[in-house]
């Protein structure tokens, strides 16, 4: 029996015939002579022409039906090939070819695999927009909010109801409080949502470099920059949202050209003579009293009243104790499986964390709790855990005082004080006691300065 003998019992074989016939796959067998002996039905069905067998490719090719032949091809070099097709249909195909040897080692037949271009191109965006729906359900599940308060209620429902407008949004409220996880959740529950949600820190970037960062630059602007130029950080946000955390401390220079893109919806690039038309939402976040600042002339009046469209205030934790629980239990969650550790907390320390201020609100929570998850010995962590962790100077354990104290405000501070001095010793760091308390760098050293403890 021949070869192509072999191959036509073979595709008898349901298992074969499986293969033979998989979707997406033309699949052609040719002699020597580039006569197409077979084919399956995806070839037919992808090509739109069903009478190929008998087909000669030197003739097809003359014709000029089809542009390129893997088969004339792999009978001229008998070596494998890949190339682009193009059909009498005008349409354009991917082909690999393999050569098919004898047992004398000698070309017998040429197998052939064709898919469709724009099959592909399809499948790749098919792909790229389920990509884009799993990372925007894991935005939305990494930025979920966790309440039970009913302040926090009626700002989710606010922040739901604008989210599919275009409306700008000022969110404001203490350092830490989720200024940042509300701004996502409006971005994910809007229609921009499969779109780029671009977050920028105004604190972070240097005044200097912030311009070019939010505006991008023509070539030839920057000594060393790009020869290309470079597109800023609004225009990569095009039919997305841009994210402003902290602008009150946007410098006023760039707050006129931050009320253009408002405005006009354009921006022009640095060292550039065109205006570039952009598509985006913007979301603003800030700890500031912004009125403060517009008094003090370091914030424009009518860029406030461009971003105050829909205010959202965020309350403190301090507001919505209520919350601390499931809060608690969150990060809980999050840090069981990060220390492959089984760990909870007893109802009293519960108690005790709902008692406690919390300067650094959500951020300086989750701090306490990763801190009491590696330095609680047991599984269950009680109230005495907290206290050790929040109020121990290392010569002997301290209590928390309670709610009623006639004295509190003085008490809190001499509290304040010693925890302030039991970190400092140990770690002789404020930008690192910022980070395990949650709070700004610039909090700490100003409360060390105060309190004196930078002398001792």
């Amino acid at each position: 029996m021949d070869l192509y003998s072999q191959i036509v019992k073979l595709l008898k074989d349901p298992e074969s015939a499986l293969f033979f016939n998989m979707p997406f796959v033309g699949i052609t067998i040719c002699n020597t002579q580039g006569t197409v002996l077979c084919v399956n039905k995806t070839h037919s069905t992808i090509t739109g022409t069903s009478d190929w067998i008998g087909k000669n490719f030197y003739d097809l090719v003359r014709s000029g039906y089809v542009s390129d032949s893997s088969t004339i091809k792999i009978i001229e070099t008998e070596k494998e090939i890949m190339l682009e097709q193009r059909l009498g249909n005008n349409k354009s195909y991917i082909v690999r070819g393999f050569p098919v040897f004898n047992q004398n080692n000698k070309l017998c037949y040429i197998l052939s695999y064709l898919m469709d271009i724009t099959q592909l191109q399809n499948m790749k965006e098919d792909l790229e927009r389920m990509r884009r729906k799993v990372n925007c359900f894991q935005s939305l599940e990494a930025n979920r909010i966790i309440f039970q308060s009913r302040k926090m209620q009626q700002i989710v429902d606010c922040a739901q109801t604008i989210a599919n407008s275009d409306a700008t949004v000022l969110i404001t409220g203490e350092s830490g409080v989720g200024k940042e996880s509300i701004a996502s959740m409006i971005h994910y529950h809007s229609y921009r949502k499969e779109n780029p949600f671009i977050k920028i820190n105004c604190n972070a970037i240097p005044a200097s470099l912030l311009e070019s960062e939010l505006f991008g630059y023509e070539p030839g602007t920057f000594t060393g920059g790009n020869k290309q130029g470079k597109a800023g950080l609004v225009e990569r946000a095009d039919t997305g949202t841009l994210f402003f955390d902290e602008i009150g401390d946007m410098p006023v220079e760039l707050q006129v050209k931050l009320l253009r893109v408002l405005q006009e919806r354009e921006i022009r690039r640095l060292g550039g003579y065109r205006d570039i038309r952009v598509d985006v939402r913007v979301i603003a976040a800030t700890n500031a009293d912004l009125p403060t600042l517009i008094r003090a002339r370091k914030f424009r009046q009518d860029l406030y009243y461009r971003l105050n469209v829909i205010p959202i205030n965020m309350p403190s934790l301090r507001e919505r104790p209520e919350d601390i629980p499931g809060l608690v239990s969150h990060f809980a969650a999050i840090f069981n499986e990060k220390y492959g550790k089984i760990k909870d907390f007893r109802p009293s320390a519960l108690e005790s964390l709902m008692r406690m201020p919390f300067e650094g609100n959500i951020r300086q929570l989750r701090n306490l709790v990763e801190r009491l998850f590696l330095l609680s010995p047991a599984d269950a962590i009680e109230e005495e855990d907290v206290l050790k962790a929040t109020a121990d100077d290392g010569r002997g354990k301290k209590t928390l005082p309670e709610p009623s104290s006639d004295n509190l405000k003085a008490v809190l501070k001499n509290q304040e004080m010693e925890l302030l001095r039991s970190l400092f010793l140990q770690y002789r760091s404020s930008y690192k006691i910022a980070a395990l308390l949650g709070v700004n760098q610039s909090t700490v050293w100003r409360k060390l300065k105060k309190y004196g403890l930078l002398r001792k």
